[in-house]
């Protein structure tokens, strides 16, 4: 193994053994996602149910084989070999298949975005709950180094930081969002405050939803995880401490 996959599937364990402990069942653990490099510019988590090869539909028994993937899967982008600190962002990936595997039937994504809706008052942020709690998720493992990494990563011109973007929230609305559950969870976060944020745009839309992630934050932190909640997994998780300050 290559010392890029190796450092992945450092950070990849790290994060799904923390999860692990919040599994509702011990008979059924976790399972800990496999990370590979792939032409692409961001990371991707690639559920059992999704395989990412392209089967001929002439061999039925190879696609029956892979229907269902013993393993999840983590895409990483080529670019980490020559940039390793991008390997932060494995966190949100890991986050992703909390919720498609830490309970049956996918039973924290449903529920993540009932939280977040009800927190926001506002529907629209039901469609957001899936990368929003990854984002926390990342908060909670590997602290404000997700924060810091998503504001590298979103940071663009100002008519592109408040455009909703299908699952996920404006950029300006996501970077207040993550920051605020590590505030949640008593982390020291150096990012921007929902204050500055709101006043970085003159969207009313933009401002009106930047000012509901402290309640949409802990409302992701305190929600019912398996056998805990993002604060049982922060307080395991020595990575969330030593990072975020």
């Amino acid at each position: 193994r290559p010392p890029t996959g190796a450092a992945a599937d450092a950070v990849v364990w790290a994060c799904a053994a923390a999860a692990r402990t919040l599994a509702p069942d011990a008979a059924r653990p976790l399972p800990l996602p496999l990370p590979y490099l792939e032409p692409a510019f961001t990371p991707t988590a690639i559920p059992r149910t999704q395989p990412p090869l392209a089967l001929p539909a002439a061999d039925r028994s190879l696609a029956r084989m892979l229907a269902y993937l013993p393993v999840p899967l983590i895409g990483l982008p080529t670019g980490v070999a020559a940039e390793p600190w991008w390997l932060v962002l494995v966190a949100h990936e890991v986050g992703h298949h909390v919720q498609y595997d830490l309970e049956p039937d996918q039973a924290v994504i449903t529920r993540t975005a009932d939280v977040v809706v009800g927190a926001a008052a506002d529907a629209r942020w039901g469609d957001w709950g899936r990368e929003l709690f990854a984002d926390a998720f990342a908060v909670a493992t590997v602290g404000a180094a997700a924060v810091a990494a998503t504001i590298d990563l979103e940071w663009t011109e100002p008519p592109a930081m408040v455009t909703p973007r299908g699952a996920y929230p404006p950029a300006l609305v996501r970077i207040a969002a993550q920051a605020e559950v590590g505030r949640a969870l008593g982390l020291a976060i150096e990012g921007p405050t929902v204050a500055e944020l709101a006043a970085a745009t003159e969207d009313r839309d933009a401002a009106a939803w930047i000012a509901r992630t402290p309640a949409v934050a802990r409302a992701l932190v305190a929600m019912p995880l398996g056998a805990g909640d993002l604060r049982t997994l922060a307080a395991g998780f020595p990575g969330a401490g030593v990072l975020g300050g």
